[in-house]
């Protein structure tokens, strides 16, 4: 079920952001509807990245307390099952930075030259998405400083990302 339209309005700390309506009324060259915004969420409604403080994915959030909080866990649907997915987790502001990416262990690609999480060219191996949703967790570091900070899932397969949401951490 994969979409032959393009998206693309522009790229914003490192991360392309899909499908914005901020793209002057226009979601890219797509004929599909505008997207909603839900957590600071960006790219095609069909690919929104929804973040949750349970496995079982049944308690959506956007904002998340270590004291309480151990982990983000992150969820895509309708995407490729045979597609390779990466998620990265990134500083959000004026300087970007890798945090984390996933699956889980595989650090090698954090940091590129510029800083940003480089899941295209490093030596990452994705997940696939049975039934077509890929769900993948961010476990929480305890230095990780109280801030703003965005989540991504790229296609590996195909070398986009599909979308992002921003996800607020406090102490």
């Amino acid at each position: 079920m994969r979409s032959t339209a393009r998206f693309g309005c522009f790229a914003a700390a490192g991360i392309l952001l899909l499908g914005l309506s901020a793209c002057s009324g226009n979601a890219g060259t797509s004929s599909l509807p505008a997207p909603t915004m839900a957590c600071g969420t960006t790219g095609h409604p069909m690919f929104l990245v929804e973040t949750y403080s349970d496995a079982a994915h049944r308690q959506e959030r956007c904002a998340f307390n270590l004291g309480t909080n151990a982990a983000a866990y992150v969820q895509t649907q309708n995407v490729a099952p045979s597609d390779s997915y990466v998620m990265s987790v990134q500083t959000s502001g004026a300087h970007p930075s890798c945090v984390y990416v996933s699956p889980p262990g595989r650090t090698n690609s954090r940091g590129g030259s510029d800083g940003l999480c480089d899941v295209a060219t490093a030596h990452v191996t994705g997940v696939h998405a049975p039934g077509g949703q890929v769900s993948l967790s961010w476990a929480f570091n305890p230095s990780l400083q109280a801030g703003s900070y965005t989540v991504a899932i790229y296609d590996q397969t195909i070398g986009i990302v599909l979308g992002s949401t921003q996800v607020n951490i406090t102490r």
